[in-house]
């Protein structure tokens, strides 16, 4: 199994070593995978700015090469990236241009990633109206290609009804988040519904419902050895 802070220098060392190779080559579409790679490496290993520039050569390579979907794909783990550095009006900015390329060369998948991830760059922008309807889309656009992804898109609105105090409006969203997911085996979305129905039930005064939910939520979190596990505990 790759582990990513032993191997990670070393994948970069790789990488700076083949570089004349690629450029020798003149492949722009190579180049571009390559410069994606260390793009990621470099995020992995905390070097954020280093992992900036290398995606936005990436970018530059598979515009070159004339794979517009490839280079979409660059800005929006470029955007993913500056999101990190907590810039999230420009992370919100290179979003949209993905987004716009995916919608005109028919990316549609990658469009309803895109529109999701504008959900919640709008959430950290404390814009919560845009954020809704920016998740909604994203929802009607993975349900209309029949992916399972729709659950993400579910659970983050059920999350941000809890956030805004809309706890009604929240348990439809969050129960079909919760189903969804256990369709599809997604325990971790099972899990993190269940989380975010705790409000919904203390406000009912369900505490039966509650502590199933509660004990529940802890139980998943735990067996995946995840941190939440702690945040659930803070509700007993």
């Amino acid at each position: 199994m790759y582990h990513e802070r032993s191997e990670g220098p070393q994948c970069l060392a790789c990488l700076d070593a083949l570089r004349p190779l690629l450029d020798a080559l003149g492949d722009p579409a190579l180049a571009g995978e390559a410069w994606v790679l260390r793009g990621h490496r470099l995020g992995a290993l905390g070097q954020r700015a280093e992992a900036l520039a290398a995606l936005e050569q990436a970018e530059a390579a598979f515009e070159r090469a004339g794979d517009p979907l490839e280079a979409a794909r660059s800005k929006m783990s470029r955007a993913m990236s500056v999101k990190q550095t907590g810039d999230f009006d420009f992370a919100l900015r290179l979003a949209r241009e993905a987004m716009a390329v995916y919608e005109t060369h028919g990316g549609r998948i990658a469009a309803a990633d895109a529109q999701h991830n504008i959900g919640e760059l709008e959430r950290l922008r404390g814009r919560p109206v845009e954020s809704a309807r920016a998740y909604r889309a994203a929802l009607a656009m993975y349900e209309a290609l029949g992916s399972a992804d729709a659950a993400y898109a579910e659970l983050n609105l059920g999350i941000l009804c809890v956030e805004q105090g809309d706890l009604s409006g929240a348990e439809p969203l969050l129960k079909r988040a919760r189903d969804r997911s256990a369709r599809a085996g997604r325990r971790m979305l099972v899990a993190g519904a269940q989380l975010y129905l705790l409000p919904v039930r203390a406000a009912q005064g369900k505490w039966a419902t509650f502590e199933r939910d509660l004990a529940a939520a802890g139980a998943a979190f735990e067996a995946m050895g995840l941190f939440e596990l702690d945040l659930v505990r803070g509700w007993d």
